[in-house]
């Protein structure tokens, strides 16, 4: 949030900003890191009102900068069969758990 400290700080922290990201570099892609200045909520400031500012941007940027490639890295792959198949191997399980037991129970009541 650009104005939640005052101008001096901004300065000092635009510039170690800028140091990090002189350090990080390119991403694989070569792509560098992006730094985009936010103003969440209006402000009263300094005897007039700064406007909310730079969301759109942020989110524009983030948008802009995911590829399918991205989205495919942290998805995990499941088979389409693979939940129903796992399902219908315990309702087995549990069937016939509920049989023996039902059987054990009536066989218990007729000895």
């Amino acid at each position: 949030d650009i104005y939640a400290v005052d101008d001096k700080d901004r300065i000092e922290i635009r510039e170690a900003l800028m140091e990090i990201v002189d350090k990080v570099g390119v991403n694989t892609r070569g792509e560098r890191i992006s730094i985009l200045e936010v103003n969440s909520a209006d402000k009263f400031l300094k005897n007039r009102t700064i406007e909310a500012s730079g969301l759109s941007g942020m989110i524009a940027a983030l948008l802009n900068s995911l590829r399918p490639a991205d989205v495919l890295q942290f998805v995990k792959r499941r088979r389409i069969y693979e939940w129903p198949l796992r399902k219908a191997y315990w309702s087995q399980v549990f069937l016939k758990r509920f049989q023996w037991v039902v059987s054990e129970s009536l066989r218990g009541r007729s000895a």
